[in-house]
């Protein structure tokens, strides 16, 4: 299956998340392999002789721009869930403001959200979310604002999300190493009473408590430089980033890179676990900055921001804020909102659209 595959897509190269069927005949033979490379792009393998044949298999979304908000009573996803949507936006929502807040430790209660996002269809039911045009998430009275912008730089098609004076909401780091549900456990300190061991020791890093198999994600772009059992440490991942970084990532379950690889920001590098010198699940985080080991509750607070939209993008971006700002006002009130009939495509809705809503 996997030869037959390779010329239309390398098995070696999927991707957690993405689903994959087996379907089988009443007899238990095998029928037909999916597997969802992406959106609207399906390999199948069927049963062609001795082997199999496989082809790409196209197909085509409706999608639905709508408004979502809601409060948060707990955490985010039961926030998102009163709001009548799935587990996907919260994570999307994570993302966009992973650089400013810490969705582990942050969220309070009377937090609240407001989005305008893409909806996907497939035969009339929901298949997922697409792009998430503005959003704003306001923690403890203080409002994070997000629009998402397309640009041209050096020639290359660039999109990001902006804060509303055009600065970019990435910066080097993200806020954890973890999306939710991890609090600190043990924080940085050079004189922490060791649980096992019963002697006051250096602990140069932060503990989350996160259950077993919890994903762990790189912080930032860089290039592994050891994944593999280190003592202790047990299953231990190292990361060297740009302008002297190092990042560790200990104890995990699973690691899922390989030395050499390079990763960018954000992505799945491995899971949680309790190997080494651990009395349970727990991610144990550190970073290194020219060799020292620092505490990275302080460090990620003064990380510059990545650069800023170009100034001549500037009258563009604002034209497109002042549209969607009496849509997201509107959310206020509501808890959802419709904008426009369904499409085809998944193209953003012109500003004209938008402010005429």
């Amino acid at each position: 299956m996997l030869a037959a595959a390779r010329p239309v897509y390398n098995l070696a190269l999927i991707r957690a998340g993405n689903p994959l069927y087996l379907y089988e005949n009443p007899q238990g033979a095998l029928r037909r392999l999916t597997y969802l490379i992406k959106p609207g792009h399906q390999l199948w393998l069927t049963p062609a002789g001795a082997g199999y044949q496989a082809r790409l298999h196209k197909f085509h979304y409706r999608y639905q721009w709508a408004g979502v908000s809601g409060t948060v009573a707990d955490n985010l996803f039961n926030a998102v869930h009163a709001a009548g949507e799935h587990d996907q936006l919260a994570l999307l929502m994570a993302e966009i403001f992973g650089w400013d807040l810490d969705f582990n430790t942050d969220t309070r209660q009377g937090d609240s959200f407001r989005l305008l996002v893409q909806k996907r269809y497939r035969h009339g039911q929901f298949s997922g979310y697409g792009e998430i045009l503005a959003a704003e998430y306001v923690n403890r009275g203080r409002a994070y604002r997000a629009l998402q912008f397309s640009y041209r730089h050096h020639g290359r098609s660039e999109t990001g999300y902006f804060r509303p004076d055009g600065r970019s909401l990435k910066r080097e780091f993200l806020s954890s190493p973890l999306r939710f549900a991890a609090p600190i456990t043990s924080a940085f300190s050079y004189h922490r009473f060791h649980p096992i061991l019963k002697i006051y020791r250096p602990h140069l890093g932060i503990d989350f408590g996160a259950p077993y198999g919890s994903p762990v994600q790189t912080i930032g772009n860089g290039t592994v430089t050891f994944a593999g059992w280190a003592g202790e440490a047990g299953r231990l991942i190292k990361i060297r980033h740009a302008n002297g970084y190092m990042t560790l990532y200990m104890h995990l379950s699973r690691i899922l890179v390989h030395r050499g690889e390079h990763v960018r920001q954000g992505e799945l590098i491995g899971r949680v676990g309790s190997t080494g010198l651990s009395t349970g699940p727990h991610l144990d985080f550190r970073i290194e900055h020219d060799g020292v080991f620092e505490n990275f509750a302080v460090v990620r607070r003064r990380l510059p921001p990545a650069m800023p939209l170009p100034r001549r993008y500037l009258r563009a971006f604002h034209a497109e804020l002042q549209a969607l700002q009496p849509l997201l006002a509107e959310l206020g009130a509501r808890s959802r909102l419709l904008l426009g009939v369904a499409s085809a495509n998944a193209a953003a809705l012109p500003p004209a659209l938008l402010a005429s809503r």
